[in-house]
């Protein structure tokens, strides 16, 4: 496998990056505190496997009524993203644990769901964490037929309405990522900044076992112990997928794909003309900051400005080091981008859809 590298130009700014690093560890040190996990991240992560684990044990073996198996649906979904989001996450980028191998281990929670964690590596650590909003090197504002994230992006037709699409077609995201997107991954030439792709076997095994260990216990399982007709699984499994996938979908975007951070540059001879750090600071945004709600449910990840500049801290602590980083920011006059609440950074998204939908000749 070999890897395509765009340089970013070392400028004044980069002695932001330094002058924040030294503060954001500062308050660790002085403090006597980890950056990885804490109690308050250990029990998130026990009620989030207990949500998944209950939803689903009272799904199959309980006797209450369908509707309210219904219900259970919802919630079962929203523990799978939410393992995502708090749990899988963390470990993928070292966070949670001291010690890799502990980080490695809860790393598999992403199989557990359905996902990747190998794949979700390569795509989201060694690819979107580099170069992000850059177009055909970071895989999730390359987009797809139905979806132009970028300005650079092809225009087809039927993007003329994704501002309206869009987001019934979030509710199949992680439908899509479990049965078709991880293995267009595996069998793509180039993914990324990745070219002439060659996975290792033992990674090709863990796919397919860990694949056909989810079909068993999320489908093939629950049919033959229920009973169930294929439509009546259908409508079970699709509420689940359909939660799941929406909250994925909205959470990712609206850090990236939103009107403050309309940003995509294109390298110049294989060079983007801004340091790391600021390009970071340029084409990331928080939201809902101040929603403690939001804040614990995605795993910090609406402090998508803290995550990206320090991925090796847990989550945990984005909401206090986000004072140093804008402070840091303010001081050395680099963007901090953000929206206060989760509203505004929903239309400031559906703006940005809707700015895409129309061809670049017009």
């Amino acid at each position: 496998m070999k890897k395509l590298k765009i340089k970013f130009v070392k400028q004044r700014e980069e002695s932001f990056y330094i002058d924040l690093r030294k503060e954001v560890y500062n308050y660790f040190q002085s403090r006597d505190l980890s950056i990885h996990a804490n109690k308050q991240m250990f029990l998130k992560t026990v009620f989030f496997f207990g949500l998944f684990i209950s939803t689903y044990v009272l799904i199959l073996f309980s006797g209450i009524d369908n509707a309210m198996k219904l219900v259970l649906c919802i919630f079962h979904g929203i523990a799978i993203t939410g393992i995502g989001f708090n749990i899988s996450h963390d470990c993928s980028h070292n966070a949670y644990f001291k010690k890799n191998r502990y980080n490695r281990l809860l790393s598999y929670s992403m199989d557990l769901v359905g996902s990747n964690s190998y794949m979700w590596d390569l795509k989201h650590n060694k690819a979107h964490h580099i170069y992000t909003n850059i177009e055909s090197f970071d895989e999730d504002i390359t987009g797809s037929y139905l979806l132009r994230l970028s300005p650079h992006a092809p225009f087809h037709k039927v993007n003329k309405l994704q501002y309206i699409y869009a987001w019934p077609l979030y509710c199949l995201m992680y439908l899509y990522i479990v049965w078709v997107y991880n293995f267009v991954q595996f069998t793509a030439n180039r993914f990324g900044p990745f070219i002439h792709i060659k996975h290792p076997a033992k990674e090709w095994v863990k796919l397919i076992g860990w694949k056909l260990f989810y079909l068993f216990y999320a489908i093939i399982f629950p049919i033959y112990w229920l009973n169930l007709s294929v439509m009546e699984f259908l409508i079970g499994y699709g509420i689940v997928c359909a939660t799941a996938g929406f909250l994925l979908g909205v959470t990712f975007y609206l850090a990236h794909c939103v009107e403050n951070c309309f940003e995509f540059p294109l390298p110049d001879k294989d060079e983007i003309k801004n340091s790391w750090a600021r390009h970071q600071m340029e084409t990331t945004s928080n939201f809902a900051q101040e929603n403690k709600f939001i804040t614990w449910f995605c795993g910090g990840l609406n402090f998508q400005v803290e995550h990206h500049l320090f991925p090796e801290i847990c989550s945990i602590h984005y909401s206090k080091i986000s004072k140093i980083v804008h402070k840091v920011s303010k001081e050395h006059s680099v963007p901090y981008k953000y929206y206060i609440r989760l509203w505004p950074a929903l239309k400031a998204h559906y703006n940005v859809l809707k700015k895409l939908s129309t061809s670049p000749s017009n």
